[in-house]
């Protein structure tokens, strides 16, 4: 996502009265979770399900060692942990950039989840799952209007324009009802001719430099 077009991007009003939700996450967390297993059983196969249900539960809770000893959670080392399938995004065609910054934890289990769906959505229709010479992912964050962006954007998928219209899933709701609603952050989320164009604007209060 070229820096103009994260000028120009609009988002909804963020919810700027929020620090007392940003309580324990984990077991908020889990249940959102364990719902989206429950109403996904006509959806996907057992399988399917079981490795979606023990892929979120790792995002959520796989830094908690680095929570217990640490003041928070380096936003570069979630990306980097999330693609760690591919060469931890230093293969060819993924670019990882950004200010050092460190998330709350809350705030952390929350991008970690996001990311997740991401990244799984990527291997499954995406970029990630494509070896197209065009293919290309760009991970970035930078400060914005007294808040920090993250932005996740795919091109050269071509496949992503001709899908059919589908139901909104558990990631596209974690995204953009989820994080707003327990961060007060401003989502964005798309499906765009050439991939995913995603971008979640995170107010001051959930992270520090």
């Amino acid at each position: 996502m070229t820096n103009g077009a994260a000028e120009r991007r609009e988002y909804p009003a963020p919810d700027t009265d929020l620090p007392t939700r940003l309580v324990t996450a984990q077991p908020i967390l889990r249940t959102l979770v364990q719902s989206a297993f429950d109403s996904a059983a006509n959806d996907d196969s057992p399988y399917g399900r079981a490795a979606h249900l023990h892929g979120r539960m790792q995002a959520i809770s796989c830094y908690d060692r680095a929570i217990a000893v640490e003041s928070g959670i380096d936003l570069e080392l979630l990306v980097r942990d999330e693609l760690r399938a591919f060469q931890f995004g230093y293969a060819p065609g993924i670019m990882v950039e950004g200010p050092e910054v460190r998330l709350r934890p809350d705030t952390g289990r929350f991008v970690a989840l996001a990311l997740h769906e991401l990244a799984t959505n990527s291997i499954k229709f995406g970029m990630l799952g494509r070896s197209g010479p065009d293919a290309a992912l760009r991970v970035t964050w930078a400060f914005r209007n007294d808040g920090l962006e993250l932005a996740w954007q795919e091109s050269g998928v071509a496949v992503l324009a001709t899908l059919p219209a589908r139901r909104k899933g558990f990631g596209q709701t974690l995204i953009e009802d989820i994080l707003p609603r327990h961060l007060g952050a401003a989502s964005r989320f798309a499906l765009v001719p050439g991939g995913v164009e995603c971008a979640i604007l995170l107010p001051a209060q959930t992270f520090g430099i």
